[in-house]
């Protein structure tokens, strides 16, 4: 469906208004912020938002995974920072979502940790307990993919040391996300297989040489050398 301007005192009329006309729910709806609203100088006179919108449907009339994802994530987005645009990606087996607003931070959170329970959420809902669908993937302003290029240096690097000294090595992380994605890097590796053990907090990364398979156990517990 053709994208079209709304404009009215508040971003929220503008989506009320862009929902009537094209006789949808909100969640329903794809939505741009071109200006939010905002006072002229001394606040003597205000000034209108602006947005685009649609309606989200797929060549079938019906929400594809990607249009249900990012009018999830609006929604929540509403109560956390109010307004941000969502990029959208779609690949075969995944749903890339890229927040771009100017609290990231808030997002993000320590070490991405807010940002993975963001992820974590909008998953659930879009698949509402089915696993087998694609995976939803949250970004703010790209920092899943910087964060991804400066782990591929040290899973590098830690590789090379596993090859080396010929002993499974530790990969510093306490971050789930991180974990994913060095046994996503390492996953089609020749030489080296990753490996998580232990649980909770204590759970942890090995990047292992491929001849000592089913021996990381006995090895991890005779407190080699890990580092």
């Amino acid at each position: 469906m053709e994208w079209k301007e709304f404009s009215a005192k508040t971003v929220e009329d503008a989506r009320k208004e862009a929902c009537h006309e094209f006789g949808v729910r909100e969640e329903q709806l794809e939505v741009e912020v071109l200006e939010p609203e905002s006072k002229s100088f001394l606040g003597m006179k205000k000034n209108n938002a602006k947005i685009k919108a649609r309606a989200m449907t797929n060549d079938n009339g019906a929400h594809s995974v990607a249009d249900k994802a990012r009018s999830m994530l609006s929604t929540i987005l509403k109560y956390i920072i109010g307004e941000g645009n969502i990029e959208v990606r779609e690949r075969d087996d995944e749903v890339y979502l890229n927040v771009i607003c100017d609290d990231s931070g808030i997002l993000i959170g320590k070490d991405g940790n807010t940002l993975n329970a963001l992820q974590y959420l909008l998953g659930r809902m879009v698949h509402r307990g089915d696993r087998t669908g694609k995976l939803i993937c949250v970004d703010v302003g790209g920092y899943r993919e910087r964060r991804k290029r400066s782990l591929q240096h040290t899973v590098d690097s830690l590789t090379e040391k596993a090859l080396q000294t010929g002993k499974p090595i530790r990969v510093d992380t306490a971050n789930i996300f991180d974990r994913w994605l060095v046994h996503t890097m390492l996953s089609n590796h020749n030489k080296v297989y990753t490996k998580s053990m232990g649980e909770g907090r204590n759970r942890q990364l090995f990047i292992i040489p491929h001849e000592l398979k089913g021996k990381e156990e006995e090895i991890l517990k005779s407190h080699a050398s890990l580092s």
